[in-house]
């Protein structure tokens, strides 16, 4: 995207990878949203953990379905 800095896109990756290496087996996990989280997607479908997601907009339960990544509706859910 204009305006961000290579150093501001890999801190995003090591963050996104941090993120993935604390979820669980059995984990729900809520996605939120924005070019973070867009991230964080890639780096899910990379990892592949044994784990449902909840998309929190239309465009992240896109992102996560054209990645292969399990979805569930919030209301499904007891919690995340």
């Amino acid at each position: 995207m204009v305006g961000r800095s290579p150093a501001t896109e890999a801190e995003k990756r090591a963050a996104a990878w941090a993120a993935a290496r604390l979820i669980r087996t059995g984990m729900t996990v809520g996605l939120g949203s924005g070019s973070t989280v867009a991230g964080l997607v890639e780096v899910l479908a990379q990892a592949r953990p044994d784990a449902c997601f909840v998309a929190a907009s239309p465009l992240t339960a896109a992102a996560a379905k054209q990645h292969g990544l399990p979805l569930v509706a919030l209301d499904a859910v007891a919690g995340l």
